[in-house]
């Protein structure tokens, strides 16, 4: 009796276990968040935890020989103090994914040279913020094109005294802007596709576009999708499009999804990409068939096929006998 009780006692109490691990609780966990009351439960934050804002500013067209001022702020999010220090770097995307780099220097990342901060360092207490200050001077033979740097706010402090593996930390603002004159706005839309057929959801739309130009533009994407036999969309993005800046002599890939696609049916989906005045529009209809159905549908098929021939040489083995047994009168 007693191993009985010592069995059904380890049974349940990994049956808890489990149940706690599926939950995302540990047990001791739970025993502590009954323990607290719901006040207490105060999420612990990071000692160094640096956020900035606007993440990105666009400063337009500049002219050479002017002086351009702005400001951003450095917040403490996190719970520790923490010295930081700002700077400038390249920026610039690779590949079709839009890779950030902020090591390549070019024409294209001229401006990172142009910045004077009214401040290069500062010291931050936790939820304390600062304002930065500072000006964009444009040389006389800037070149005429697009110009992207990013301003980054860097810290090193939060690190163990003993650590081996030193961290930075380092948030940054993207500048976007161009010098005016020879400058050109060239979008192309290399390819603009929706999946037609797909064994599970969710509904996606991809595209390319090319930036054949020598400045930055801004794209957006819009999706519609609305049911086989009516002409109210069940999902559309026309009032909140998805925005994405393009720069100049790269290619960008975007896919579009509806992360709450049914498992099956039959839609109508378009997807609309706007740059300038010039949209792209395409439309396709879509089928969201699972595996299990398109196997019972290809079985349904052999079955009535099957059904058919069976009932065919039913008839022809019928007509012979009959044609036989007239024969032998």
């Amino acid at each position: 009796m007693g191993r009985k009780n010592h069995f059904l006692n380890a049974a349940l109490a990994m049956l808890v276990s489990f149940g706690s691990v599926i939950s995302g609780v540990s047990p001791v966990m739970a025993d502590e968040l009954v323990e607290k009351k719901p006040d207490e439960l105060v999420e612990k934050k990071p000692a160094v935890f640096i956020q900035v804002s606007p993440p990105k500013t666009q400063l337009g067209e500049l002219t050479p020989g002017k002086t351009y001022s702005d400001k951003f702020i450095v917040q403490n999010v996190g719970g520790g103090r923490f010295n930081y220090k700002v700077y400038t770097t390249p920026y610039y995307v690779t590949g079709d994914d839009y890779s950030p780099v902020y090591n390549l220097e070019s024409n294209y990342s001229k401006i990172k040279d142009w910045f004077t901060f009214d401040k290069t360092e500062g010291t931050l207490d936790p939820q304390e913020e600062e304002t930065v200050s500072y000006t964009v001077t444009v040389p006389n033979d800037a070149p005429l094109s697009g110009q992207y740097a990013a301003i980054m706010v860097e810290t090193g402090d939060g690190n163990e005294e003993n650590a081996t593996i030193k961290t930075i930390s380092r948030v940054g603002i993207i500048v976007l802007s161009h010098v005016g004159g020879e400058t050109k706005g060239c979008t192309k839309v290399l390819s603009n596709s929706i999946q037609t057929f797909m064994f599970e959801p969710p509904i996606n739309a991809s595209s390319l576009i090319e930036n054949c130009g020598n400045v930055d533009s801004q794209v957006s994407y819009t999706m519609k999708v609305t049911p086989l036999f009516s002409n109210e969309p069940i999902y559309d993005t026309t009032d909140s499009p998805k925005t994405r800046d393009t720069f100049p002599e790269t290619k960008l890939y975007n896919t579009q999804k509806w992360d709450e696609s049914p498992s099956i049916g039959i839609f109508w989906v378009e997807q609309a990409i706007t740059f300038g005045a010039e949209p792209s529009v395409v439309k396709q209809l879509v089928v969201i068939c699972p595996m299990w159905l398109l196997f019972l549908i290809i079985g349904i098929i052999f079955f009535i096929i099957f059904w058919l021939v069976s009932r065919a040489m039913s008839r022809k083995k019928k007509d012979q006998q009959s044609r036989g047994a007239e024969e032998k009168k």
